[in-house]
């Protein structure tokens, strides 16, 4: 819970009262989110093994090829995890499509975040768009 004294105020609050607001939605969303990038920075590696660096639009035309989200037997077994944590940082407005956008973005905002010893780095440009590679800590 915040407290007023935390820096939440209303114009209507006097003296030492303060405002509970519950907080745990926000920490389930963080800790989703952080779960995703810690899955997609594992896939991610799995996927470009030699580091060269892959764009967000290659990873989900890899992933969803014509738009398919169900597993192929083809698939490597952590095709499934991966699609997860895609659909989880960068889903559509009906939760069924992945917005690469959004995901590119997530991925920016966790640059340099170390999660399980793994984070993303930039790796330049393919036509236009970033290519990420994923760095291994120490």
């Amino acid at each position: 819970f915040f407290q007023a004294e935390d820096g939440i105020r209303d114009y209507k609050v006097t003296g030492v009262q303060t405002c509970a607001l519950p907080i745990w939605g926000i920490a389930s969303a963080a800790d989703a989110t952080k779960d995703a990038l810690a899955t997609l920075l594992e896939c991610w590696e799995q996927m470009d093994p030699g580091g060269y660096g892959m764009t967000v639009s290659k990873v989900i035309r890899d992933l969803f090829p014509q738009g398919r989200a169900e597993p192929s037997a083809s698939d490597p077994a952590y095709y499934e995890g991966m699609r997860e944590a895609l659909l989880e940082l960068g889903a559509d407005r009906t939760g069924e499509r992945v917005n690469p956008r959004s995901v590119a973005a997530a991925i920016k905002r966790a640059k340099a975040r170390v999660i399980g010893g793994r984070y993303f780095v930039e790796g330049g440009t393919t036509h236009g768009s970033m290519r990420w590679r994923v760095v291994k800590e120490g």
